[in-house]
């Protein structure tokens, strides 16, 4: 287990050599509406270090629920900023997360997804993001207590 971001507990694993596929299936126990429970959340994480990872994950922002592709990176290219977050579709009361991961011309990319059933996609943005040797996949819920993420499974394979 490692601790990361704000000292939130990760459970992690190194992620395989080359393209992979990360899919998920989760549910969290937010209310479907409701403030003053901000920022509460659960996900997956490719992990570098504190300074550098992207988050895929559901979390609660003032009155609305969000699928959300968030990104990190200590060492972003020139013009691409250290942050950003791409929304995805809505959660559901299950919700499918899949992160892809491949290297084009050298230049890792990771592309985000989403699913309320597990059979039909919506596919968020990509980050470029050069994530380091010791990258690894984690598992986390963060930012408020008194919330259950509940994991479901994880599916790690590797992609030609």
């Amino acid at each position: 287990m490692l601790s990361a971001p704000g000292q939130v507990p990760l459970l992690a694993e190194t992620t395989p050599s080359g393209n992979y596929l990360v899919e998920m299936k989760m549910q969290i126990n937010l209310p479907t509406s409701g403030d003053g429970i901000d920022y509460a959340q659960g996900g997956v994480m490719i992990y570098g270090d504190d300074q550098s990872y992207l988050k895929l994950h559901v979390f609660a922002n003032s009155n609305t629920r969000q699928v959300e592709f968030f990104k990190q990176i200590s060492n972003s290219l020139a013009g691409q900023g250290n942050y950003g977050s791409i929304p995805l579709g809505p959660p559901g009361d299950s919700t499918w997360l899949r992160i892809a991961k491949r290297t084009l011309s050298g230049q890792e990319q990771y592309a985000a997804y989403s699913s309320q059933d597990g059979i039909n996609w919506v596919r968020g943005g990509t980050w470029n993001a050069s994530l380091g040797a010791s990258t690894r996949i984690a598992l986390f819920a963060q930012s408020r207590s008194g919330f259950l993420v509940d994991f479901d499974y994880i599916h790690v394979s590797t992609l030609p």
